[in-house]
């Protein structure tokens, strides 16, 4: 990308039909009068693409068979991006994570924390978690892509892309307000 567009959101003002926007559900009236506690990805329709322009990227998990990526904004809620189908994030030419991680198991279990990773993605997003606390990188892009997909962009080097879905039962992407 040229320098002169850094720092520029590129999202479209309208969700990409291959992903959706939320809100975490604070709850509600069931019958019985019992408050059902939503799981960590159930969602409500409200955040947009661009809301996490200059956020801080906190964090990646799994839940499942969906990555989980955890942004910082500046004011409000943090913010949730699952990711349940095909992604990849690179830091310049190198791979760090895709979606053929999350099932993969690790390539080898080195001694200390790496000794709990069920899967190659937790091994990676424990190293991946420990370079985003030390440097701290923030959003600098997003860009909507046509087929659905998602293209955001922080620190230096860091890319991740989503293609579109497949099929149009499927969500690439879904962004979720924690709060």
């Amino acid at each position: 990308m040229p320098p002169q567009h850094a720092g520029v959101a590129t999202a479209t003002p309208a969700v990409p039909t291959g992903g959706a926007t939320e809100k975490t559900a604070r709850g509600g009236a069931a019958t019985g009068g019992a408050t059902p506690r939503p799981a960590r990805t159930d969602l409500l329709p409200a955040t947009r693409p661009d809301a996490l322009l200059g956020a801080r990227v906190a964090g990646a998990a799994r839940d499942g068979a969906a990555a989980l990526l955890t942004f910082a904004p500046e004011h409000g809620p943090a913010l949730r991006l699952v990711l349940p189908a095909a992604f990849r994030l690179a830091r310049g030419e190198r791979t760090l994570l895709t979606d053929a991680d999350l099932t993969a198991p690790p390539e080898h279990r080195p001694a200390g924390p790496f000794e709990q990773c069920a899967t190659r993605y937790d091994a990676r997003a424990l190293a991946l978690n420990a370079v985003l606390s030390a440097t701290r990188p923030s959003v600098r892009e997003i860009t909507a892509l046509p087929d659905g997909g998602l293209r955001v962009a922080w620190g230096a080097s860091f890319l991740l892309e989503i293609p579109g879905p497949p099929a149009s039962t499927v969500t690439a992407w879904r962004l979720g307000d924690l709060g």
